[in-house]
């Protein structure tokens, strides 16, 4: 089988989801006569092999696509090369080790043979002169001396392979120490698409391959900028991928679909009923709960994990090609822009926060709906401060929060008074509680402020909550979810004062308050 032919088709778009993307290469190549195989290389080794799809373009209609393909291999990264160096000359280290050794042993040896030799030699010549054989006795001198100078001569090769030795040893154990640390993610995998086809003439075509990877996400992020009476909304694209190959100058588009949903029914468990006595006693308690809506006003809002698009699929085009990395980091890019007149105001809830708030108030005038998100908020000083939206539809009216006011104080107090029961009513228990709102203007101009506090409201008939609304700061009522609210002017270096009252009365029989 012959070599396939490299082709270089760059990623052109990408279409990123909530948990993958959808990825498009293309490429124009000159194909002869018969049949040809491509491969294109360097891709995702992570690629859905079943959704890979080649599709080739040409003036004529004579180009089929046969088998299109992924494949993969292992390679070695640059620490295992380095770590392959290492194991090789460790080996050869070792080897010279081996061969030191036995060349100590054998210089040991000849040493040993040495001594025996002169150990001879001397005796032989003892016994020469006491027989009075000894013909010459300097002859027998320089034998004697060079047997010495040979036994000297080994001594000193037999020390010099000893260090040698020693150092190779050495060396060893520094390289299995640097073994430890080199040997970390030995290979990768990469991989290839190898695609064939079938030209009936000599032709030019357009190759389109789209295939889809894991390992991609993106989310909404918006940029609130508040300057006079005009609010502006930038809505950004911050997109996360670690797919193994970069994405650079592609034309991005960002939905949000969720293609992982499945169509499988959940699943059903018994639920089983008892019947069991009414207790005597009443167990409440107290919770706090959010009332939660769409926009400032409408049906409560469910929580969505993910990107709430409101049911229905939303793509983004970015305004620009992007450049995304495959290194797992979060990139911003520009998708949507809006502006419209905004209105702002103060509000203070000091059951929350003991200051006083900047509101803006706007309606969408953009023709898409801005997704749940983050949102930087940004005034004419800089960064402010940040918050989220949740989804809001084109044309809705939405409010968000600009941060407290520096120049208004608020201060809170809140006294609680048992009651003691009476005669006639010994049978309920009241307690009394007294709220104060202290407000504080340090500036040289007017504020309004709008105050909002709150009364518990009551599930449960032996739980009544009565409003003295003669004790409370006049013109304030609490609605059907408990809150009041004031409108308070405040003049130039001026102050007020709100007080708000309430008695929680229970029966007897009822714990937990």
């Amino acid at each position: 089988m012959s070599t396939p032919r490299v082709v270089v088709a760059p990623i052109e778009a990408v279409t990123v989801t909530e948990d993958r993307a959808s990825v498009q290469r293309c490429a124009s190549i000159d194909l002869p006569a018969g049949i040809t195989r491509v491969r294109i290389e360097d891709v995702s080794p992570v690629i859905v092999d079943k959704t890979l799809r080649v599709c080739a373009r040409s003036s004529s209609s004579g180009v089929a696509v046969g088998e299109a393909r992924v494949v993969r291999r292992t390679v070695a990264t640059e620490p295992a090369r380095a770590h392959a160096a290492l194991v090789s000359e460790l080996a050869e280290k070792r080897r010279e080790c081996e061969v030191g050794a036995s060349n100590v042993k054998r210089l040991q040896a000849a040493i040993v043979l040495l001594q025996e030799a002169q150990k001879c030699v001397a005796k032989e010549l003892a016994e020469d002169a006491a027989r009075g054989t000894l013909m010459d006795v300097a002859e027998a001198k320089r034998a004697t001396t060079a047997f010495e100078q040979r036994e000297s001569d080994a001594y000193a090769e037999a020390h010099a392979a000893i260090r040698a030795q020693r150092d190779l040893e050495r060396t060893i154990e520094r390289l299995k120490a640097r073994l430890v640390y080199a040997g970390h993610q030995e290979t990768r995998v990469v991989a290839s698409i190898e695609i064939t086809l079938d030209a009936k003439s000599a032709t030019k075509t357009d190759l389109v391959v789209e295939y889809i990877v894991p390992g991609a996400c993106w989310r909404p992020a918006h940029t609130a900028t508040l300057r006079g009476g005009t609010l502006s909304v930038t809505t950004d694209g911050c997109v996360w991928q670690n797919t193994g190959e970069d994405w650079p100058n592609v034309a991005l588009k960002l939905s949000t679909e969720r293609p992982s949903l499945g169509q499988k029914p959940p699943t059903l468990f018994d639920d089983e009923l008892v019947v069991q006595r009414r207790s005597d006693v009443v167990r409440v308690e107290q919770r706090n709960e959010a009332i939660q809506h769409t926009g400032l006003g409408g049906a409560p809002q469910a929580r969505v994990p993910g990107i709430d698009d409101g049911g229905d699929v939303r793509v983004l085009a970015a305004k620009s090609r992007a450049t995304i990395p495959s290194d797992g980091r979060p990139y911003r890019v520009p998708a949507l822009a809006m502006e419209t007149k905004s209105s702002s105001s103060l509000v203070a809830y000091p059951e929350l926060a003991e200051a006083a708030l900047v509101r803006a108030v706007q309606t969408n005038a953009g023709s898409a709906p801005l997704l749940a998100g983050p949102v930087d908020l940004v005034r004419e000083s800089g960064f402010v401060g940040r918050t989220k939206l949740p989804l809001i539809a084109a044309g809705e009216k939405f409010e968000l929060g600009f941060g407290p006011d520096p120049h208004v104080r608020v201060r809170r107090e809140i006294e609680t008074v048992d009651e003691e029961p009476g005669l006639l009513s010994s049978t309920w228990i009241g307690r009394s509680h007294r709220v104060r709102v202290h407000l504080s203007n340090l500036d040289t101009t007017a504020r309004s402020i709008e105050i909002t506090e709150r009364v518990p409201v009551s599930e449960i008939e032996k739980v009544e909550i009565d409003f003295d609304e003669k004790k409370t700061t006049p013109k304030a009522k609490p609605d059907a979810d408990g809150f009041v609210k004031w409108t308070v002017d405040l003049p130039a270096r001026g102050r007020a004062s709100l007080e708000l009252r309430y008695v929680v009365r229970r029966h007897r029989d009822v714990v937990g308050l």
